[in-house]
């Protein structure tokens, strides 16, 4: 009988691996040995973005730098860390004891990685083309917005080009404050640029970030064409 984690993680991932081995690896943070997921996390990156460039290249008629913007939102600490929170990784990732009194399983660092190890044991465990099935659908939500929707979570990229135009200073942020637990944070961040102030909350300093700029692109009256 296969252990109570393997059958429940396998669920949450639909897919089932021939040598059950690599997933327990991939679960494997590096607190706990040096046996660890970071040569998966490796491997998992690349077929990651070489995945995502692919479905980018086929779906959307851009330049190249519209499509590396584009690919950069996509896949990001972000993006893998929501996935890894519905995919309940947090309740099997392997911990030493101290990472665990310090609530590392829900630090998006570790739960993002740990889904990049998992692209790579997958790809070990099925070949390229499995790999490729399992990525997109680890991303069917987000992939199956309009392209439209996807550009406009660039904002930090296209305010410093726009800063870079004007010949102004790059955008400055600064977290000015960090509010609740380690597993439940809210940073505030404060941008300036040329005279110009906003001020931008997330759960991670990157989306707080990206708020603020957001809310710089309004003011600006700037737009994402």
């Amino acid at each position: 009988m296969e252990p109570h984690w393997y059958i429940f993680i396998t669920m949450n991932l639909n897919y089932t691996f021939k040598n059950n081995d690599l997933l327990q690896l991939a679960l494997t943070h590096r607190s706990v040995s040096k046996d660890n997921n970071e040569r998966l996390e490796f491997l998992g990156d690349s077929v990651l973005n070489i995945v995502i460039s692919e479905w980018l290249y086929q779906q959307a008629n851009l330049s190249e730098g519209k499509l590396s913007r584009l690919r950069a939102n996509l896949v990001n600490q972000d993006s893998l860390f929501n996935i890894g929170q519905k995919l309940s990784l947090s309740e099997e990732i392997k911990l030493s004891t101290g990472e665990k009194a310090t609530l590392g399983s829900t630090k998006p660092s570790i739960i993002s990685d740990t889904v990049e190890a998992i692209i790579g044991a997958v790809f070990l465990d099925g070949g390229f083309d499995a790999a490729k099935q399992f990525t997109l659908c680890l991303f069917e939500d987000t992939l199956n917005a309009p392209i439209e929707s996807l550009m406009i979570k660039d904002a930090k990229s296209l305010l410093q080009e726009h800063c870079q135009k004007q010949g102004w200073p790059l955008p400055n942020y600064d977290v000015s404050n960090i509010e609740g637990q380690a597993h439940n944070q809210t940073f505030h961040v404060t941008l300036i640029i040329h005279e110009h102030k906003t001020t931008g909350a997330g759960r991670s300093r990157k989306l707080a970030e990206q708020t603020a700029a957001q809310e710089m692109m309004t003011q600006l009256g700037l737009t994402y064409d």
